[in-house]
């Protein structure tokens, strides 16, 4: 574990600190502190990093930071960069990214579990996080539910992504298959035209792309599609920050068409996300 053990300084308030040397890095955005002594740098999303200006404050007589002496001590400064640099080496900082969160969680590095097209999900497993769900914002995907049973009269969430915020449900009411996709309180939602056969126990939702952050939605059971809606715009990065759940809504309800988690009565098999190749270009600038 890294860090330093801070418990001397409940018994000896005073006590001068142990810890030297303290990084910080977030979006690219960098920073350094060394026995009083502090560099920082802001960055610009999208330039060089090697544009970036540092600016350097001696927080001992300076806590406040109103005297940059970045121009007036240039040796110091550099002393603290490169130690920066050694503090991101070696503790796993590089390299450095600036997408912003929203597009990190759409577009993930390469090597990443979510860097596929198929992911499958089945019933008992935990919530999933937001960014490890699967990444369908602005993308052309399909979502199928396979069924361990015939549908008969059950019905309830096959899978919830999201909530009151945003996100999207695909459940089964009244004997009806339904989807719901919440963009930020806009909320367009999709109905079986017709009661669904009480042998059904493949339910898709299936989203083909007809521009940017736009597209139209299809319902089918197996290959028979019964029913379809436009979505005149959905999210670009992501869907809020509740996460992926299978046979439940398990957070705030992503509709308002059921209350509380409303968990699916049958038993489902497994879910099956399949996605279309992504648009998405994954550039990482290397840092020597």
């Amino acid at each position: 574990m890294h860090g330093t053990d801070m418990s001397y300084s409940f018994a000896q308030p005073q006590a001068p600190t142990t810890r030297l040397t303290q990084h910080f890095e977030m979006f690219a955005h960098r920073g350094l502190w060394h026995r009083g002594w502090k560099a920082v740098a802001y960055h610009e999303r999208g330039s060089p990093y090697d544009d970036d200006v540092w600016e350097l404050y001696h927080l001992d007589t300076d806590w406040s930071e109103c005297r940059d002496l970045a121009a007036t001590m240039p040796a110091k400064l550099t002393e603290l960069k490169e130690r920066f640099w050694a503090e991101a080496g070696r503790y796993d900082v590089l390299p450095l990214d600036d997408r912003g969160y929203a597009l990190r969680a759409r577009v993930p590095r390469p090597g990443s579990p979510r860097a596929r097209s198929r992911f499958t999900y089945y019933p008992g497993m935990a919530h999933l996080p937001m960014a490890v769900t699967p990444p369908t914002m602005n993308r052309a995907h399909r979502i199928t539910a396979y069924l361990a049973e015939p549908l008969a009269a059950h019905q309830g969430v096959l899978v919830a992504l999201g909530g009151v915020s945003s996100g999207y449900v695909l459940y089964v009411k009244d004997g009806h298959l339904c989807y719901e996709y919440n963009y930020v309180g806009a909320r367009y939602r999709i109905r079986s035209s017709a009661p669904l056969e009480a042998d059904a126990t493949v339910l898709r939702f299936v989203f083909d792309k007809t521009g940017d952050c736009r597209g139209v939605g299809r319902l089918l059971v197996g290959e028979r599609e019964v029913g379809a809606t436009e979505f005149p715009a959905v999210l670009p990065f992501f869907h809020g920050w509740h996460g992926l759940d299978i046979g439940r809504d398990a957070l705030s309800p992503v509709s308002h068409d059921y209350n509380g988690s409303f968990p699916f009565s049958g038993r489902i098999a497994r879910v099956v996300y399949d996605l279309a190749p992504s648009e998405d270009v994954m550039l990482f600038e290397p840092v020597d």
